[in-house]
């Protein structure tokens, strides 16, 4: 293998070290208290490698939703073709709460970076990023409501955005987690209270 191609792996595979590091402190201490010191130590590298990486610890965070993201993405790429409307949206919301349930927690840290960002926060480079791997995501889910469909949400894109986001957020952090073959009435609830809500404000 060239050199560079070596390098290039050992980059890559160096960066995984480090957000394995930072996941495993995400679950046992409180993130807040979690410094970028104690990233490089339990990934067994220099401080200062670490920021080869990321520029900050909001970009730890960042990347780790971003890996997410990426999960979420292959776990629908597997979902069962059916047609769109109340019944792809079902199929999408169950995967997604699966997924919650091998990664409990971790769905926080999409919210977090997808929040908009503080003065000094991340790097545009970095949100581009999420940015581009959050929006085929919400695509599918807003194709759900598509007009005519069983679910339809009728005025402005945004608000089927809107309660797409809303229940997936509700699908991926509501403890505890349900025995499998309880999600999908629950998420056959969630959807009637939500559209339902919808309804109303409409």
């Amino acid at each position: 293998m060239p050199t560079e191609q070596r390098r290039a792996r050992m980059f890559r595979q160096r960066e995984q070290e480090l957000l394995d590091a930072a996941m495993a402190l995400y679950r046992e201490q409180d993130w807040r208290a979690v410094t970028v010191d104690h990233i490089a130590a339990l990934a067994g590298i220099a401080k200062g490698t670490v920021y080869l990486h990321v520029r900050s610890k909001e970009e730890v965070a960042a990347r780790l939703a971003l890996r997410y993201l990426k999960r979420l993405a292959g776990a629908w790429s597997r979902v069962p073709t059916v047609p769109a409307g109340r019944a792809r949206l079902l199929a999408l919301l169950d995967a997604a709460r699966a997924l919650a349930a091998v990664y409990p927690g971790q769905f926080a840290l999409v919210q977090a970076s997808l929040a908009p960002p503080a003065p000094g926060g991340l790097h545009s480079e970095v949100l581009s990023e999420l940015g581009a791997a959050w929006a085929p995501l919400d695509a599918a889910l807003c194709a759900c409501f598509a007009e005519g469909s069983p679910s339809a949400v009728s005025g402005h894109p945004l608000a089927a955005s809107a309660l797409a986001w809303t229940m997936l957020q509700a699908v991926s952090q509501l403890p505890p987690l349900p025995p499998p073959d309880a999600i999908l009435p629950d998420a056959q609830q969630l959807l009637d209270i939500l559209m339902a809500l919808h309804s109303a404000s409409a």
